[in-house]
């Protein structure tokens, strides 16, 4: 909806209003997160020394889309909040950022919150879902011996949890183990044919097989469970463009972009593959549209020129 990111900002950054009010307009920015404005950084910013937990935390969870280094410098300090939910907010966004980027002190920090994290975890630990988030942590400060692990006992206390296969099939990505992997997201589809990550991350692994075909399917299944994830669409449809089924990709990437207009990854293919079959009239269309949501990017812009 045009101007909803606007209206969002400026919602979140409104004094006046309740804490949870300005809480929850900070959780839905990251929707608008590719078309940011100046008036949405004052919403983040204000967020963040904002004098409700409440709304500090909410604002770090929404910088989420961000890069970790940029977050970096805007979370670092909140190590060390009086409160713990957002000291807990500040670890989990900061996990996979460069140790570079942190001082001594906030790397010190970050471990004693790290440990505060996995605590509130483990006050659950029959639960295969917090094992699978210590996990995750684990892989993102990359000891994998201990996100393995981590992975194995949610598999032990729930031998059909599906996100553990899939979670654990990735870590083994990341180590040249897809074989291992291969075994995992098999049995993750045939225990849930209903789970679009599994199908997703299965899909994924066939491309790397070089199997196309097969992770088209596997990749459409994906797209078709979980109509709603940008992201799935995307890939399946890059996975059909690769394989010259270039129609059907620009099909898929229309009807993906109408629902999500923001989404640069979507717009970007659209923009090459209609360029790429010919139709520079479509092609610049969506580049106009690309200029419009970042209209400080330079290469959006030498994009539109080169097909006009």
């Amino acid at each position: 909806m045009p101007g909803a990111g606007a209206a969002l900002a400026t919602l979140a950054a409104a004094a006046e209003r309740p804490a949870i009010v300005r809480a929850t307009a900070l959780s839905l920015l990251p929707t608008f997160t590719a078309s940011v404005t100046a008036g949405m950084i004052k919403a983040y910013m204000s967020g963040l020394g904002d004098a409700d937990p409440l709304v500090r935390a909410s604002a770090i969870d929404a910088l989420e889309p961000f890069g970790p280094d940029q977050r970096a410098e805007l979370v670092a300090p909140h190590l060390a909040d009086p409160v713990r939910a957002v000291r807990l907010a500040a670890a989990r966004s900061l996990t996979g950022v460069s140790p570079s980027r942190l001082s001594a002190p906030q790397r010190a920090e970050l471990d004693r919150a790290i440990d505060e994290l996995i605590a509130a975890e483990m006050a659950t630990a029959e639960r295969p879902e917090s094992h699978v988030t210590i996990g995750a942590l684990r892989a993102q400060q990359g000891n994998a011996a201990a996100a393995e692990a981590s992975y194995r006992t949610a598999l032990r206390l729930d031998p059909r949890f599906v996100p553990a296969m899939v979670n654990l099939a990735d870590l083994y990505r990341g180590l040249d183990r897809d074989a291992e992997g291969e075994s995992l997201l098999r049995q993750a589809v045939a225990t849930d044919p209903n789970d679009a990550a599994a199908e997703h991350a299965f899909g994924l692994l066939k491309v790397r097989q070089g199997k196309l075909d097969d992770a088209v399917g596997l990749l459409r299944n994906a797209a078709t469970l979980a109509p709603d994830n940008a992201r799935y669409a995307y890939v399946y449809a890059i996975a059909l463009n690769a394989g010259g089924h270039n129609a059907e990709a620009l099909a898929v990437l229309g009807s993906t972009h109408q629902r999500h207009p923001a989404d640069l990854d979507v717009l970007n293919a659209l923009i090459t593959i209609s360029r790429d079959a010919g139709d520079r009239a479509a092609a610049l269309g969506y580049a106009e549209e690309l200029v419009r949501l970042v209209p400080g990017s330079a290469d959006a812009r030498a994009l539109r020129d080169s097909l006009r």
